[in-house]
């Protein structure tokens, strides 16, 4: 599962998946391997981290651990900031492609910071977002 992109933007699940070893044993070890192979640009929005944190409390992972987590993501990614135009995007492609809000921001988030893949497990694996956005589930890659 070796991928090379010049620009793109990685979901949440797929962080908490090489996390949480108690999680899905075959997606834990192929999330860990795809972090681990991924060269380019990678790009994180503030809600990303918003919801690592969430998850990972609700999982009793302590304080210091979340954070360490979080901070070596940091050292990794680009971060994308949410801003007004972002959730203009977000409308816009709620209403568009009927998504929640929650995952319309996640893609508005990564069609803002000119990404051209979104690799996540939650969205419609392969639709591209106005022409611009590929969505990829790489736990269905071979």
């Amino acid at each position: 599962m070796n991928e090379t992109h010049d620009n793109f933007f990685i979901d949440t699940n797929l962080f908490v998946y090489a996390k949480l070893e108690n999680s899905d044993e075959v997606k834990h070890a192929k999330a860990k391997i795809f972090l681990g192979d991924l060269t380019g640009n990678v790009t994180i929005s503030v809600q990303v981290l918003n919801e690592l944190y969430a998850v990972f409390s609700k999982n009793k992972i302590s304080d210091p651990i979340i954070q360490e987590t979080i901070t070596s993501i940091l050292d990794e990614v680009i971060l994308e900031t949410i801003t007004l135009k972002t959730i203009h995007i977000a409308w816009a492609v709620k209403q568009k492609y009927q998504y929640s809000y929650y995952d319309s921001l996640i893609i508005a988030s990564a069609l803002d910071a000119g990404c051209t893949i979104l690799f996540s497990e939650d969205l419609q694996h392969l639709q591209t977002i106005e022409g611009k956005l590929k969505i990829v589930n790489p736990f269905l890659q071979e």
